[in-house]
């Protein structure tokens, strides 16, 4: 059997590693990963360790490259590229982001070689479980734009029936009627109408020690604190999240914590004053790997706080002692309300609460 990857981050290479190194060892699995962070060659020695063919292209990383130029000039190199590479017969295909012209581009030529080919979406992240940003940019500002989208792709670029979407977001692609999820028992109703498949624990840990096989090594102690961010723009108020920082360290400085922080893997900003003196962890490695280290040497009392990123729900899936300060910095959302609820982790709703919690 031959499967495809098409991957854009380090969390969606986290699952297609563990599935390609799990349930699909006996396969012959290929990657295309779109460059969208930092990627070093430890990685991609890595990655080819575990995947048999190893295909990089150009992408959203660093933040010059998401102009309209950039985008245009990638697109047309990589529909070039594709129409060369994909000669063989997939057997199944995962598709992150599916609105993508290469990836359309990949669906199309896939199917065209194979007419039974399984087309799969994979996790990417906490996005099934809540939306964490609105896609409205772009050609998907408004309804008049997603209009001539449509327009453009389906009939100019002839794209026909795969561009079929239940819904203007990223998985609505009806053409992938199979979804793999960490937590299809937690997933939003937009994906009712595929068929979900659980992404097996033991996967998901043999994913993170594939990839990252080399990382750091820190070594925490048991009244340590670690502070994680998901990317800053995606904040509804950064200013309101570096007050809440800085009032938390507060606390932590008060009760002799040694606290570290972890960017997230694309953030470009290095103005961090508001984290004082605390010490910043590899924001290139994905915090999976420190995560994975807590588990490996028993570090369990290790408190791991955040607002919303996906480390979270990683963090819950390693029973390390959460907590999501969503609530105390105006970014309401009713999934991810449900979902960190469902979750139980620790949402302090006022300023007492976290006092208490640290």
């Amino acid at each position: 059997m031959n499967n495809l990857f098409v991957c854009h981050s380090q969390a969606q290479l986290i699952v297609a590693s563990g599935l390609a190194k799990g349930r699909f060892c006996n396969d012959t699995n290929t990657l295309i990963l779109f460059k969208d962070f930092s990627l070093d060659d430890k990685l991609i020695l890595n990655l080819n360790k575990v995947f048999h063919e190893v295909l990089i292209r150009v992408g959203d990383y660093p933040e010059k490259n998401k102009s309209w130029r950039h985008k245009t000039i990638r697109y047309i190199r990589d529909v070039c590229f594709f129409k060369k590479e994909i000669i063989s017969i997939y057997h199944k295909v995962f598709i992150i982001c599916d609105q993508n012209l290469p990836e359309l581009y990949i669906i199309k030529k896939a199917f065209k070689l194979n007419n039974d080919v399984e087309l799969i979406w994979l996790e990417d992240g906490s996005y099934p479980y809540f939306l964490n940003i609105d896609n409205k940019h772009g050609l998907n500002a408004n309804k008049y734009t997603i209009k001539l989208k449509k327009l453009i792709f389906k009939y100019l670029f002839q794209f026909g029936p795969f561009y079929d979407y239940e819904g203007n977001y990223m998985s609505g692609n009806s053409n992938l009627k199979i979804a793999y999820l960490t937590m299809p028992e937690c997933a939003r109703s937009i994906f009712k109408n595929k068929t979900l498949v659980k992404i097996d624990s033991k996967e998901y840990l043999l994913g993170i020690n594939s990839i990252f096989t080399d990382g750091e090594t820190t070594h925490f102690k048991d009244n340590d604190v670690i502070i994680v961010f998901d990317k800053l723009d995606t904040y509804k108020s950064v200013n309101i999240v570096k007050e809440i920082t800085e009032y938390l360290i507060l606390l932590l400085k008060e009760k002799q914590c040694r606290v570290f922080f972890k960017m997230h893997p694309r953030e470009e900003t290095e103005n961090l004053k508001f984290l004082g003196e605390s010490i910043e962890l590899n924001r290139h490695i994905g915090f999976e790997f420190f995560l994975s280290t807590l588990v490996a040497n028993a570090n369990k009392s290790v408190k791991i706080i955040g607002f919303k990123s996906t480390s979270l729900q990683v963090s819950k899936f390693f029973n390390l002692e959460t907590i999501s300060l969503f609530l105390l910095v105006k970014e309401e959302n009713v999934d991810l309300h449900k979902f960190y609820e469902r979750l139980n982790i620790s949402l302090p709703k006022i300023k007492q609460d976290l006092k208490d919690l640290i």
